[in-house]
């Protein structure tokens, strides 16, 4: 139900006209607006900031610059009174002459516009880099497992040879023999590239989007063993998130870049398998933020602002796998626990805003945005089959995957805002800070991937897969991954 109904139905079912509301004494008719429509929680949290603010600066503003209050204290000051004035219009209480004229809806919506929740969208391409990373290694691993393992033999029904993988990627056609393990490449080396997008539906705190963005993935690696390598991957990634105003009161988008790194050790053995991992990655998120709504009040201009900024994120990752390999001969069925860690903080930073109306003086909706931390456990068993072809060409893999995602730290995290041109004025006053709080992250869902491996003489195998993510709530979410390895 539209906000504007609600506040009417309110009003009679109370049997009490809107004119003749109060206005709440220590919170002001903006928050006392919003309760009784019934704003979504954006939209309450922006009328708290903005009543706050609003009260901060009324004292040294009210009567223009001067020496208690900046251009920039006023320019704030008379955005928040415009905002308050309506609702004052809307409850019929207190001052109205600095009304922008509109309903409640449209007040409810003007409130959202001045609120930064489209920051979450940073996290968001924080940690799907993070997560692709992951999986770029995880795929790798498996790679790894089933190109140069010394210890794998399998048997072909169809032609009821043994193939060692190892001698595979040699000499194909070879039978197992005793001698083989111990001749073996201990180099490798891979690029991997991948495309992903998606989408997210709007929720009450957070905005709808698409995305979409490519990632490279490099990496060399040592075998010891037979059983046991070590090795790195570089990562570089450029991510895009476009605003979906159709669907949420929003418009502008986030481009971010940025490099990973990792290190990482696998050891196997005849049926068990463990890895694990620890890295880094930075990204640098450049943010455009469209704040627009319109005025009834022919004295009063409409708003129409671009606030831009630019800010840089880092994220510990470490990982922990352990699977087991059950073989009927060439086919076989791996059960496997995956544990991923992160741990992100996005650097404080502060907008710069334009007036698009080209109406001069100060524009007051640039925004300076406290640091941002989110942390994440996700624990996800996983089932993967697969099954060896061995044509007179090389060994092929196919395989599919299913992995079910447990998210232990699920907490909502709070972006903190405050209006950057008033400072001065609102340092030290808490209720004038936007704390708008994210969704809180999934706690269960699931992914299913497929494709398969290739491996060909001379030591070269490669691999292609889709992933897909089920059962995530607003979002959309698909990578395509491609890659190849060569050993010496």
């Amino acid at each position: 139900m539209k906000a504007c109904v609600r506040v009417a139905v309110m009003a009679a079912t109370v049997g009490v006209p809107i004119a003749a509301w109060g206005q709440s004494a220590t919170d002001g008719s903006l928050v006392e607006l919003a309760e009784l429509a019934g704003f979504n929680a954006l939209e309450r949290a922006a009328a708290r900031a903005n009543q706050a603010t609003y009260n901060q600066l009324v004292g040294p503003c009210a009567n223009g610059a001067g020496a208690q209050c900046s251009d920039g204290d006023l320019s704030v000051f008379q955005e928040t009174r415009e905002l308050v004035e309506t609702a004052n219009e809307l409850l019929g209480s207190g001052s109205t002459r600095y009304s922008l004229g509109l309903d409640a809806e449209g007040l409810g919506f003007a409130l959202r516009w001045t609120a930064a929740e489209e920051m979450a969208g940073q996290g968001s391409a924080t940690t799907r880099f993070a997560a692709s990373q992951l999986s770029a290694l995880a795929t790798r691993l498996s790679v790894l497992r089933w190109g140069v393992s010394g210890l794998r033999t399998v048997r072909n029904a169809s032609d009821d040879r043994d193939i060692l993988l190892a001698g595979a990627a040699r000499s194909l056609g070879a039978g197992a023999s005793a001698d083989v393990p111990g001749d073996f490449n201990r180099w490798g080396s891979f690029v991997d590239a991948s495309y992903g997008y998606g989408s997210k539906d709007p929720t009450d705190l957070e905005d709808a989007f698409d995305f979409d963005g490519e990632e490279i993935t490099v990496g060399v690696d040592y075998r010891f063993r037979p059983s046991l390598v070590a090795g790195a991957i570089v990562g570089y990634s450029a991510k895009e998130i476009d605003f979906d105003s159709s669907l949420s009161i929003v418009d502008g988008g986030i481009e971010s870049d940025g490099f990973s790194g990792l290190v990482y050790g696998l050891w196997e053995g005849t049926s068990a398998y463990a890895s694990a991992s620890v890295g880094y990655q930075i990204l640098t998120h450049d943010t455009t933020r469209r704040i627009t709504y319109p005025s009834q009040n022919p004295t009063v201009l409409s708003v129409d602002s671009t606030a831009r900024s630019k800010t840089d994120s880092g994220t510990l990752m470490a990982t922990a796998n352990a699977g087991y390999s059950w073989r009927l001969r060439a086919f076989s069925i791996d059960p496997a626990l995956d544990v991923v860690y992160s741990d992100t903080t996005i650097d404080a930073f502060t907008e710069t805003s334009i007036d698009n109306l080209g109406s001069g003086g100060n524009d007051p909706f640039n925004l300076q945005v406290g640091k941002q931390s989110i942390e994440s456990l996700d624990v996800s068993p996983s089932l993967k089959l697969q099954y060896v072809f061995t044509p007179s060409f090389g060994v092929i893999i196919p395989y599919v995957v299913g992995r079910y995602h447990f998210e232990l730290s699920d907490d909502a995290h709070v972006i903190s805002t405050r209006y950057a041109d008033a400072l001065g004025q609102l340092f030290g006053s808490g209720d004038t800070d936007f704390a708008v709080s994210t969704d809180v992250p999934d706690d269960e869902y699931y992914t299913l991937a497929g494709g398969f491996t290739v491996v060909l003489p001379h030591g070269l195998n490669g691999f292609v897969q889709y992933l897909e993510v089920f059962d995530f709530d607003a979002y959309t979410d698909s990578v395509i991954t491609a890659g190849f390895r060569f050993e010496f």
